[in-house]
């Protein structure tokens, strides 16, 4: 009677516990950014160069469906404004908090790798803090953009899945244009394999 007590208890509490692929995960990808996607229709926009960034992400859980993740990274913006001179680009370092929405994980005593599958939604905002390049042609260095995406990790193993993020990101300073933002990394599960018995 006492065990299979034991196992409903640790079962509740493994269960509540899951969060994003896993109880504790970080994820590392590289991005491209594109201005000049025929949908956005950024009139003022004559830069059909491509950005990048490379971001690390944390998860920490909020709830069963919910987890805060925050980030750091740094790239590089190719002619990112109208002022700039046709081969100018800037470099540019990030901050990143978003919540993510995502299926639970539901990780049990039988159950000890996080889902084959995990499909997310994210809101979030970018502070892109821009170096001197831009600061000379008169713009202050604080960029930020809305950031609306979604994605999915797919596992390889316990510990590392393939990561897939697309989004759309709103510019609410400077010259409010629209950009897409495609990101492909990989997302590391830090926990340790559950013991099957």
């Amino acid at each position: 009677m006492k065990s299979c007590l034991l196992f409903v208890l640790c079962t509740i509490f493994l269960s509540s516990k899951a969060q994003f692929f896993g109880y504790r995960s970080i994820g590392m990808q590289h991005g491209i950014i594109l201005y000049s996607e025929p949908i956005l229709k950024n009139t003022s926009n004559a830069n059909n160069k491509i950005s990048y960034v490379n971001e690390l992400d944390k998860n920490f859980k909020m709830g069963k469906w919910v987890s805060f993740n925050g980030g750091i990274g740094f790239g590089n913006y190719q002619n990112p404004s109208n002022k700039f001179e046709k081969y100018q680009s800037s470099n540019f370092f990030r901050l990143k908090p978003a919540l993510m929405f995502h299926l639970p994980q539901n990780i049990s005593i039988y159950k000890v790798n996080p889902n084959l599958i995990n499909p997310f939604f994210k809101i979030g905002y970018n502070f892109d803090i821009m170096d001197n390049t831009f600061r000379a042609i008169g713009y202050k260095r604080l960029n930020t953009s809305l950031k609306l995406g979604i994605g999915t990790v797919i596992r390889v193993n316990h510990y590392v899945g393939i990561y897939f993020e697309s989004s759309l990101n709103q510019k609410v300073n400077i010259d409010y244009r629209t950009f897409f933002q495609h990101s492909l990394g990989v997302c590391i599960n830090l926990d340790q394999k559950l013991i099957k018995y």
